[in-house]
């Protein structure tokens, strides 16, 4: 089942499913996702399922809502993406990879330092053996940068 996982470090883990019906993210206590932060407006956005995607809308709000960095007024989600809406910040999970044997958890998200920003590692736990690579977020007061672990390609001579 799809879901939105609240990733802020502030915040405890929680996990939203996401169904075929019209979701409300915002402040407001009828809100279908309830957050509870001053940076959130009362009706923030909406997460509506139209033809076989989800799709985050902005409803107006003051800080705006940012997928993966960029902010948006209507975008088609995509597995994985960093959805924030204002200081609170959310990772799609498409549902592929969320539960292993047993419905032991796969992915852990971690706060692994501050300097520019905070640091938010979310990694994969290993399937069947096999090692995934962590991807790294850099947090700053109003975008979200990815970086990989790959190491920067070799200088090229001229």
């Amino acid at each position: 089942m799809p879901s939105l996982i609240l990733i802020s470090q502030d915040s405890p883990r929680q996990v939203f499913e996401l169904g075929r019906a019209t979701l409300i993210v915002g402040r407001d206590d009828t809100s279908t996702i309830f957050v509870s932060d001053v940076s959130v407006s009362r009706n923030h956005a909406s997460i509506v399922f139209e033809s076989e995607e989800f799709v985050v809308h902005d409803n107006g709000s003051t800080n705006g809502t940012y997928v993966n960095g960029e902010r948006v007024s209507r975008h088609v989600l995509q597995h994985h993406d960093i959805i924030s809406f204002g200081s609170c910040l959310f990772l799609l999970d498409m549902g592929s990879t969320r539960k292993g044997p047993r419905g032991t958890e796969v992915m852990t998200v971690k706060h692994v330092g501050s300097k520019d920003g905070k640091v938010v590692e979310i990694s994969p736990k290993p399937v069947m053996g096999q090692p995934v690579k962590p991807l790294k977020l850099i947090l700053s007061s109003s975008k979200v940068r990815r970086t990989s672990s790959k190491p920067p390609p070799p200088p090229t001579a001229r």
